[in-house]
């Protein structure tokens, strides 16, 4: 038996049950019809039209989902849980077609970052700041409600990964697009051949991408040094990439882009100088390679400095790669030049966050969001003021920014501030197995229970160091560690050999196993532990909980309502809500955690998800 005790209500009365949906399918009848032979020749006929067709079928959907993948091999995904990491996803990108995403950066890609613990959902930020989005591109779409904000304004969630035709285009795409269209030379040797490059623009233009690509092929071939005819075929490469989905283009493009810096005269710069850079940076930290994009944007502004916009970018780079000194330094360089900037202020209410001063961070956060660039009003930073907030006692203050952040569309609820979001799922802290589709999966993990304790505890007898760290700053006090052994739909295979019979039972039960926003893990916690509030990244799971080892005064809460857990018994919450952990005990606890994909997510959904 789950035992679980009513909690007071919180002042702000946010409803914390959400309502279920349901897809219909069509299906289509096929006639066919004979006039000149006999019946049964035309069936056998038609018999062999349809197959042709068939296959025909199959293979457009096979290279159509060849297609679809390229760009998204290299993607960067969201990480575990909202935590100190600034990525890419949670500033604005990897959410798929079927999120609804409120909050984040552009697409970071790269690295797989180390997922954190059990109740927590940690970094959330994804990898997905590395591809800088769309501004720089990922593979999950975004779709977030624009309502008139009120006090803060409200963060449009940026686009997540890879562009697409008809997409909205970034700035540096707009800039491009400017210099494209002037049509003024950038060189003497240009003005030879302005009208050929006039005439290859327009191609672009009107999007006939592939004719604009040898148009500037051929300029390039006679004028091997015009800078402007590299710009061009740079950008005719860089949109057929996008348009057919193609690294291969796009790693051609970054190498014509950087044939601009090259061919420059620094000493007088053309126009295209800047934004070739501009989208030659972004291209790179697409492709997951953020310290050639901080390289260039620094080789840029060791020439010209002052500028900004790409002072801004150089900053997000750093917060990509960690490396955020370097981006404080930049960021306060920035507010020297102007003093309420910002989108400066609330990424160094960010940075200053990491390192604990909730003092100082918090009116740097507020500056952020009262600001006048969305990027400082992404969900991101919603979270972490109110975080920030509650650390310092202030919990009344911290839910009102909760309240503002759904009014704006950033949040579901106050309660439920997971950013990765798919539209219409049943929302409660709490389930029962019998709301669920997986009570046989819930049976056996049950019946099996002392075998999981068991090779669980064999592994932290005979390797200490086996277990994990949680390192996203989610306890104030303690000690939490985890050993997991499948993520974003991927099993270990060096932690499952440890626990053999365990990681068995887990591949019996695919919507765990091959769940691409979950884990499966233990999770172990000492006496005198405290893990703050918070919330889960996405609502496309239900996260169950084993009990393995269970002393007493042991409790999470999980929205109003605070349980405890039993030994060989689940517990299942939705971790997209508020949740909050207390070992108040004597002994060590450890559980054993299985994530499920939501039972309201069809098929596609959850095919089509990006993993985090």
């Amino acid at each position: 038996m789950v035992k679980q005790r009513k909690g007071k209500k919180r002042s702000d009365g946010a409803s914390l049950q959400g309502q279920t949906n349901t897809n219909a399918k069509n299906s289509t009848t096929f006639k066919t019809k004979s006039e000149k032979k006999s019946a049964s020749e035309a069936i056998g006929w038609h018999r062999v039209a349809l197959l042709v067709v068939i296959i025909l079928l199959a293979a457009t959907v096979v290279i159509y989902i060849t297609n679809q993948s390229r760009l998204s091999e290299d993607d960067h995904t969201p990480s575990e849980s909202v935590s100190m990491r600034y990525t890419e996803i949670e500033i604005g990108s990897s959410a798929s077609s079927d999120d609804h995403v409120t909050s984040e950066s552009s697409s970071d890609k790269g690295k797989t970052p180390k997922v954190s613990s059990e109740e927590t959902t940690s970094r959330q930020d994804d990898d997905e700041l590395k591809r800088r989005q769309e501004g720089q591109d990922v593979d999950e779409k975004k779709t977030t409600k624009t309502t008139k904000q009120k006090g803060m304004k409200k963060r449009g969630a940026k686009k997540d990964s890879k562009v697409k035709k008809g997409k909205t285009k970034t700035q540096s795409q707009e800039a491009s697009d400017r210099v494209l269209q002037s049509h003024i030379p950038a060189s003497d040797q240009d003005s030879g051949i302005a009208d050929d490059i006039m005439n290859a623009d327009k191609l672009l233009e009107k999007r006939r991408t592939s004719d604009a690509l040898k148009a500037f092929e051929q300029i390039v071939g006679k004028f091997p040094s015009s800078v402007r005819a590299h710009y061009g075929l740079a950008m005719s490469l860089d949109q057929l990439a996008d348009e057919q989905r193609s690294n291969q283009l796009l790693t051609q493009s970054i190498k014509e882009y950087e044939k601009v810096w090259e061919l420059s005269d620094l000493a007088n710069p053309s126009d295209i100088l800047r934004p070739a850079v501009d989208r030659l940076a972004n291209r790179y930290a697409f492709m997951g390679q953020s310290g050639k994009a901080v390289m260039y944007l620094k080789r840029y502004l060791n020439q010209f400095s002052d500028d900004l916009p790409l002072m801004r970018e150089l900053s997000i780079q750093y917060l990509l790669t960690g490396q955020n000194g370097k981006a404080r330094h930049v960021l306060e360089q920035i507010l020297k030049l102007r003093p309420n900037d910002g989108f400066a202020m609330g990424h160094l209410g960010f940075v200053v966050k990491s390192e604990l001063d909730y003092e100082k961070a918090i009116p740097l956060l507020y500056g952020g969001l009262r600001g006048d660039d969305d990027r400082s009003r992404e969900g991101r930073f919603y979270f972490h003021l109110g975080d920030a907030l509650q650390r310092l006692g202030r919990r009344d203050e911290a839910y009102e920014v909760y309240q503002e952040a759904t009014n704006n569309g950033i949040f579901t609820t106050p309660w439920q501030r997971s950013l990765y979001n798919a539209p219409n799922l049943k929302a409660q802290p709490w389930w029962k197995p019998s709301e669920t589709p997986y009570v046989d999966s819930i049976r056996l993990l049950e019946a099996n229970w002392k075998t999981i304790r068991d090779e669980g505890l064999s592994v932290m007898n005979r390797d200490t160091n086996a277990f994990e760290y949680e390192d996203e700053n989610l306890r104030e006090t303690g000690d939490w560690k985890q050993f997991t052994l499948f993520m974003r739909g991927s099993e270990n295979k060096d932690t499952c050999s440890r626990v053999p019979k365990t990681c068995d039972i887990i591949r019996k039960i695919r919507q765990a196993a091959g769940n691409k926003r979950g884990q499966v893990k233990y999770s172990v916690m000492l006496p005198g532990t405290h893990v703050w509030p918070h919330t889960g990244p996405t609502n496309c799971r239900l996260r169950m909980h084993l009990g393995l080892v269970i002393p007493e005064n042991v409790r999470i809460r999980v929205g109003n309502d605070t349980g405890t857990w039993e030994e060989g018994k689940i517990i299942i919450i939705d971790d997209s809500f508020e949740h909050e952990v207390w070992h108040e005990g004597s002994s060590m606890r450890l559980i054993f955690i299985v994530d499920f994909w939501h039972p309201d997510l069809s098929d596609q959904q959850k095919r089509t998800l990006s993993p985090i």
